[in-house]
């Protein structure tokens, strides 16, 4: 009688356990469904003002380079306290204001920013873009038709009879071999950028003055993704250096390389971005008598325009030759590099010491479709 009594309460233990364990089963699967609903269909948060206007301003010097690049002379560029940006260019003297009008707002357009407002200067002489990015006011972009008035010589002034090219081979100093001498040997007024630090950086200089080309320092400077080539740390400008540290840094370049005539950045996509580290460089280069070229590997760089400011002078790359290294990609770009000569009167375009850029220089100067452009040093276009 004890054994039965004792059998029924365990009995219902066992089934209470068990209707606790599908409860719990229960509850933590709804819970979970309800989680994952709200985290897929509520709305994401919206970023702050001050990362839009960040995003903004990036997208909009991406779009100033292509306008640049596309035959558009810039003529002032400010920012405004409020963080927004102005910038006006002239529109190609071939061209007028509705072929400007189509090429700016593709260009707008592709790069995700939005036209507020459109002004349309009389006469056709232009127009004037207030731009947005995410419903955020971040630049004006005035785009003026040029008066041949202000394209006339002054008197005494001689106009170049040819649209000019500058063809600059970066990274010089590393080996001695076929190509490198292939470069030095080529019949050109091509300008040599050397890294300082490596193996052959003062041979390749010497031989390149023997061999009448134009000498420029590759200065190493701090990339976003951290990495460069070994015997380069002695020279790497980054953003914790110190200003002496970097005139210091700055002063072994030329030491090692003293026939340089300018510098362009090796690198620098993180570094060149940071105004105040590029206005310490500048202040050394003023010192020596240097121009700069600004290589533009981040389209956030304050290089050129920081250069501008303080009176250095500069010129800023308008084109990469051999981002990929086949003969035809490269050849492209020589047309893309000419055309822009044809058209704005000068062009610069930077390559390596790559076998493919130096067949493709080769046969350019070979067939004859250099004829009506001169290469010339870059020294001969900054200002």
């Amino acid at each position: 009688m004890s054994v039965k009594y004792q059998k029924k309460p365990v009995r219902k233990v066992e089934h209470r356990r068990q209707d606790e364990k599908r409860l719990t089963f229960l509850f933590v699967t709804v819970v979970s469904v309800l989680a994952f609903i709200l985290l897929y269909y509520l709305p994401k948060a919206t970023p702050s003002r001050d990362i839009l206007l960040h995003e903004g301003r990036g997208l909009l010097s991406k779009t100033r380079l292509q306008f640049v690049t596309s035959g558009f002379k810039e003529t002032r560029m400010n920012k405004a306290p409020d963080g927004q940006i102005s910038m006006t260019f002239e529109i190609p003297e071939n061209r007028d204001a509705l072929w400007a009008f189509g090429i700016v707002e593709s260009r707008l357009n592709a790069n995700r920013l939005t036209i507020r407002k459109t002004v349309f200067m009389a006469n056709n002489q232009g127009f004037k873009f207030y731009v947005n990015y995410f419903a955020q006011p971040v630049g004006v972009m005035t785009f003026l038709r040029e008066e041949k008035s202000l394209i006339q010589p002054s008197p005494g002034v001689t106009v170049p009879a040819k649209p000019r090219l500058v063809v600059i081979i970066d990274d010089f100093g590393y080996s001695d071999n076929e190509v490198i001498r292939g470069f030095l040997e080529i019949p050109a007024r091509l300008t040599l950028s050397i890294i300082p630090g490596h193996p052959f950086s003062q041979w390749v200089a010497e031989i390149a003055q023997r061999k009448h080309k134009e000498v420029i320092i590759h200065m190493p400077m701090e990339p976003e993704n951290g990495n460069n080539s070994q015997g380069e740390d002695k020279f790497m400008l980054k953003s914790t250096l110190t200003p002496d540290e970097v005139s210091e840094k700055l002063h072994l370049a030329f030491d090692e390389l003293p026939t340089a005539a300018g510098l362009n950045n090796h690198m620098g996509s993180f570094f060149t971005a940071d105004s105040e580290m590029m206005r310490i460089v500048m202040k050394s280069l003023r010192k020596k008598g240097i121009y700069f070229i600004d290589s533009m590997t981040s389209s956030k760089s304050a290089g050129f325009e920081i250069a501008q400011r303080d009176g250095v002078p500069a010129a800023m790359r308008t084109v990469f030759l051999d981002n990929k290294r086949d003969k035809n990609e490269i050849q492209k770009q020589f047309d893309k590099a000419l055309e822009v000569a044809r058209r704005s009167g000068k062009a610069v375009a930077i390559g390596h010491v790559y076998p493919e850029t130096l067949s493709a220089l080769k046969a350019l100067i070979v067939s004859g479709l250099l004829s009506d452009v001169e290469i010339v040093f870059a020294s001969e276009i900054v200002s």
